[in-house]
């Protein structure tokens, strides 16, 4: 500023009787006794310089962060002209605004698609939305872009929790009728078992569907091995003693013994009256005896 004092004092013939220290004293003092020149052509300097002065630069807006990777694939979308801006910003699940930013910067220009959804065509989305259709099926019937058909779905109140609620109740038939042809197919019937082929299915049932899972798949603990345990040792053990009596009793009577009969002579446990299947190969053995004898009689009457 002092400099075009200056140079103006010398245009007007006039001697350079500005300083640093003057300056200072117009500004800041009121009872000068200075020339009247003075704060006239101070006042003048100053006036041109803010005409002269250029305003300051608009800082241009920082780009958003974004990885390089989902920017590269943003601009390669762009770039091939064949997605609006929701696509890309659905795909890359990134906002509207940094799709159209990036745009902007790289010279692409993006056109947005904007559907009315008529009266009509909300009645119809409403009600199949209530039927559980699915919003894609939905906008497809009805030649709507699915976003739409999921405005007007959240629209209603109650409408997404009712949606919610009849999926799970498909999901739950879906899972039921899974683990039933699971057991069917391969002759499943403890849950560890089943859990090596339908794991997903089975922790889904016992987090949301336990009771029906307890019914259909009981747990079988320790005490139900360690009781098939112990039958399947007493059934060997008492084998050689139950053949040895069976030929005594055909010898001697020439009948078969009834399961009364076995279990009084084997100690009245009620082992073979109540809980004779448990008890394999005496079963077997006593089911063959009982068929020979059966064919014999038949044979005979014959």
């Amino acid at each position: 500023m002092l400099v075009r004092y200056n140079e103006v004092a010398e245009a007007l013939c006039l001697p350079s009787v500005l300083n640093t220290r003057s300056i200072r004293r117009i500004v800041f003092e009121h009872d000068l006794s200075i020339h009247p020149l003075k704060p006239i052509l101070l006042e003048f300097v100053v006036k041109g310089l803010r005409e002269e002065s250029a305003p300051p630069p608009i800082p241009a807006p920082k780009p958003l962060k974004m990885s390089e990777t989902i920017e590269s694939q943003a601009i390669a979308l762009l770039q091939s002209y064949q997605f609006n801006v929701a696509e890309i910003s659905r795909r890359l699940k990134v906002s509207h605004g940094y799709v159209k930013q990036l745009a902007n910067r790289i010279g692409v220009k993006t056109t947005e698609r904007k559907q009315v959804v008529t009266a009509d065509i909300e009645r119809q989305a409403i009600k199949m939305a209530i039927e559980n259709v699915s919003c894609k099926d939905i906008a497809a019937k009805l030649g709507v872009s699915e976003p739409s058909i999921t405005g007007v779905v959240q629209s209603v109140d109650g409408l997404s929790l009712w949606r919610q609620y009849l999926r799970m109740y498909e999901k739950r038939d879906a899972v039921r009728a899974t683990l039933i042809e699971e057991r069917k197919r391969r002759g499943l019937l403890n849950r560890s078992e089943l859990k090596e082929h339908q794991g997903n299915a089975l922790n889904w049932a016992y987090q949301y569907d336990k009771t029906w899972l307890d019914v259909t798949f009981p747990i079988q603990g320790n005490h139900a091995n360690h009781s098939a345990k112990i039958w399947e040792k007493r059934d060997t053990s008492l084998f050689p003693k139950f053949k040895e009596f069976l030929k005594q009793q055909l010898e001697t009577t020439n009948k078969l013994p009834s399961k009364y009969a076995l279990d009084k002579a084997f100690g009245n446990h009620r082992w073979f009256t109540c809980n004779f299947t448990k008890l394999s190969r005496c079963k077997r053995m006593y089911d063959m005896v009982k068929f020979k004898i059966t064919q014999s009689n038949e044979g005979k009457s014959e």
